[in-house]
């Protein structure tokens, strides 16, 4: 799971929906028993494309 996370992040995927998407589903099928803060349904539902681009940065600067 992490290996697969950082070559979506290192691919600037995690941006898109597909790969943030991805990332969150990955997490909640794994096994691992862990105290989730939020729900997967939480987490999908507050995706908000427009957080994640450089469009209000200064110069094109990357909000991230």
């Amino acid at each position: 799971m992490f290996k697969k996370t950082i070559s979506i992040i290192e691919k600037r995927n995690h941006l898109q929906e597909e790969g943030f998407r991805e990332i969150v589903e990955a997490v909640f099928s794994s096994n691992r028993r862990t105290n989730k803060r939020y729900t997967r349904e939480e987490i999908l539902s507050s995706y908000n494309p427009r957080d994640y681009t450089s469009d209000d940065a200064p110069n094109g600067a990357s909000k991230i």
